[in-house]
């Protein structure tokens, strides 16, 4: 599971990369913080900031609890949704307006809420907070090292991010998803 989940995380940020570079014509090594200071100190710093205090949180409780009412899928929707209002305030710092702020949001909305799935069908399998901690250390760590415009790349993830939502939804047995 612990390979599984990092593996899918690299395919999307490999993805990122080149659609990023295909499409905006941003060379790859322009796109990643290249200095080891500045790597490890976004690396702690994401995770003391969100995954391992939320992850408790969102994954070891609520996520658990709603899943005693509700199908895991929806279980994962409602801590998505209630995930994404919780970073509302992100969408004000990002300093973006108009259209672009509308796009962002609903990139924002789309990534947090297939994320909240993807952590879902992890957390269900094995029932360890570690995986649910790592997809989200490594959904925020593998976003703060990409240099450049946040809305392209923003919008490129949010994309395969819900493309590897849905084949883990394809693939998963029905324990995993649904009561």
């Amino acid at each position: 599971m612990l390979f599984a989940s990092i593996l899918l995380q690299m395919f999307i940020l490999i993805g990122t990369l080149f659609v990023v570079q295909v499409v905006w014509h941003v060379p790859v090594f322009e796109q990643i913080a290249a200095s080891w200071t500045t790597l490890l100190i976004l690396f702690g710093y994401n995770l003391i900031l969100g995954p391992l205090g939320e992850e408790l949180g969102w994954s070891g409780f609520v996520l658990n609890e709603l899943q005693k009412r509700f199908s895991p899928i929806k279980a994962a929707l409602i801590v998505g949704v209630t995930w994404e209002c919780w970073h509302a305030s992100l969408w004000l710092m990002s300093g973006y307006m108009g259209m672009d702020l509308l796009l962002y949001i609903v990139c924002f909305m789309v990534s947090i809420i297939v994320v909240s799935i993807m952590i879902t069908v992890f957390y269900n399998l094995n029932h360890n907070l570690v995986i649910p901690i790592l997809i989200h250390q490594l959904f925020n760590y593998l976003l703060a090292i990409q240099l450049g415009d946040r809305l392209p790349i923003l919008l490129v993830r949010s994309v395969l991010y819900l493309i590897v939502a849905v084949g883990l939804v394809l693939v998963n047995d029905k324990k995993c998803l649904y009561k």
